[in-house]
């Protein structure tokens, strides 16, 4: 693959943080925290936090707006591969991890947050699946969207090479260029074996240089 990436590796990576980003949004529905005193025992799924969720035994916990935030970040970041396209998709990887850094921060926050609210109580507190799955999902994504940065810092460096050479480019110029083809699009080299111009994302056509 080289310096830069294929544009359908670069599709798949997008397709990826969107399906992670759909998935983090179901999480919401699913037990994030357990309480249990005494007899009673409750579990608190993310949309019980923004509501305020009873926690047994008689206590309940305030409605949380931090989880709204929470709830945005996996729209935002479903939206962001959708709309951002082309040259603007390491953008995207941007906010992606930003998003992402955002997420496991702020559930960190709520965790923190729920176990000095109960404090000294009898009430015993349990981590359930939909907190490990958001934290799962987000270091997921996190490692997707930085790897993206790191092949679209690579992708641009290649096509700053390649812009040195001017449009007269030409396999005598560069020996290596043989096998190259021409985008029909911008007229920017096309490396061997990629699907995608890497400038602007058209499909190639095969044309050598």
């Amino acid at each position: 693959m080289g310096d830069g990436m294929s544009g359908g590796s670069r599709l798949n990576m997008g397709v990826a943080i969107r399906i992670l980003a759909a998935l983090l949004l179901g999480c919401f529905m699913l037990p994030s925290f357990g309480v249990s005193g005494g007899a009673h025992s409750a579990e608190i799924t993310g949309i019980a936090l923004l509501t305020g969720a009873e926690t047994g035994g008689g206590q309940r916990l305030p409605a949380n707006l931090g989880m709204l935030f929470l709830l945005y970040i996996p729209v935002c970041m479903f939206v962001v591969w959708c709309v951002y396209k082309g040259k603007r998709q390491r953008e995207a990887a941007l906010l992606s991890v930003f998003f992402s850094a955002t997420g496991l921060i702020g559930w960190a926050v709520v965790s923190v947050g729920i176990l000095f609210y109960l404090g000294d109580s009898d009430v015993h507190f349990i981590v359930k699946s939909g907190l490990l799955c958001n934290l799962l999902g987000y270091v997921l994504v996190l490692i997707l969207a930085a790897v993206s940065c790191i092949t679209f810092r690579n992708r641009d460096l290649y096509i700053s090479r390649m812009s040195l050479l001017g449009p007269g480019f030409r396999s005598r110029h560069v020996p290596e260029a043989s096998g190259y083809s021409l985008c029909p699009n911008c007229r920017q080299p096309i490396r061997p074996g990629f699907a995608y111009c890497s400038q602007c994302g058209a499909r190639a056509t095969g044309r050598k240089l």
